[in-house]
C-alpha cells in the first residue's frame, strides 16, 4: 500500500524536478541529460528518506525496549 501511494508522489516529483533542472541546462546536455539528472537527485533524495526513516524507527523500537525493561 505504502509503494502505491508513494508512486504518485514520485512521479509528480520528477515531473517538477524535470522541469527545475531542465530549462537551465536543457542546450548543454539535452533532454536525457536532463531526465538522468533529474532521476538521480531523486533517487537520491529518496535515499536520504528512507534513512531518516529507518533511524527515526530503531529509535522507536529502541526506546520501546527500555520501556519494557522498566
Amino acid at each position: 500500500l505504502a509503494v502505491l501511494l508513494l508512486l504518485p508522489v514520485c512521479y509528480v516529483l520528477l515531473r517538477v524536478l524535470f522541469f527545475m533542472f531542465s530549462w537551465p541546462f536543457a542546450a548543454q546536455i539535452g533532454f536525457w541529460g536532463a531526465v538522468g539528472i533529474t532521476v538521480f537527485f531523486t533517487l537520491f533524495l529518496l535515499y536520504r528518506l528512507t534513512n531518516k526513516f529507518k533511524t527515526l524507527l530503531s529509535m522507536n523500537s529502541m526506546r520501546r525496549k527500555r520501556g519494557g525493561k522498566k
